[in-house]
């Protein structure tokens, strides 16, 4: 029975990748937390695939998804680039691009799929660009969105197994199918654990459930500045 709706898929999301971020920042050693994070990004490509299908006007989707990126990340421009504006002593985290950058590029990718063959020329330079930003999950998190919006139900199940076991076999051996040009992958052997989030994406029942499109918008930036403070004085 799919019980599941977009609103329940997003709630489950923020938990998962909140356990996931204070694992990474304040709890590195605690596996655990890494391998229930696992369960955030999916569910938050499926749902980037189900906005880019039912939205009115996807250019201000990919729009907004751009500024919030953008936004998130100026501090930490700033800040590596006038390093003196931190007081004295003072130093952050090294942060990586944040999520919507990865959500944003998967968009377009899917927009150019949808214009047909003779536009498919302009995915390499999205993919370039996803690679030299080096975008958190890098080229997978962008697969990642077109496969939930190519795939349903069982064949989304066997293609996100095909995906997890294609990037597992690259990582285990070294970076010897893609080259380890694409250190950017950021793949581990806890991102196989990602194949549970698959299981919550099966009982979505196509409903949006409670309105709350800017919620994950606002919430990721509170949460990350949230831990950083914990960490910092704990």
């Amino acid at each position: 029975m799919k019980v599941l709706n977009s609103f329940h898929l997003k709630m489950i999301g923020i938990i998962t990748m909140t356990i996931d971020h204070i694992g990474y920042i304040m709890y590195p050693d605690l596996t655990w937390l890494r391998i229930v994070g696992r369960i955030a990004f999916p569910i938050f490509a499926f749902l980037i695939a189900e906005g880019f299908r039912h939205t009115k006007d996807v250019n201000k989707y990919f729009i907004r998804l751009s500024v919030f990126a953008l936004v998130i990340q100026l501090p930490f421009f700033l800040i590596g680039l006038f390093p003196n504006i931190l007081p004295s002593g003072t130093s952050i985290p090294s942060v990586p691009m944040n999520i919507f950058f990865t959500l944003a590029l998967g968009l377009l990718i899917l927009i150019v799929l949808e214009k047909g063959l003779k536009y498919y020329i302009a995915i390499i330079p999205i993919i370039v660009l996803a690679w030299v930003l080096e975008v958190d999950y890098g080229i997978y998190g962008i697969l990642s969105i077109v496969i939930m919006y190519y795939f349903r139900n069982w064949k989304l199940l066997l293609a996100w197994i095909l995906l997890n076991l294609l990037f597992a076999a690259n990582y285990y051996y070294g970076n010897d199918i893609f080259g380890s040009t694409f250190s950017s992958l950021n793949y581990s052997r806890v991102q196989l654990y990602s194949l549970m989030a698959i299981m919550f994406i099966l009982l979505y029942n196509g409903k949006q459930g409670l309105k709350t499109r800017y919620l994950f918008y606002f919430y990721y930036p509170t949460h990350m500045i949230v831990i950083f403070l914990i960490d910092m004085i704990r």
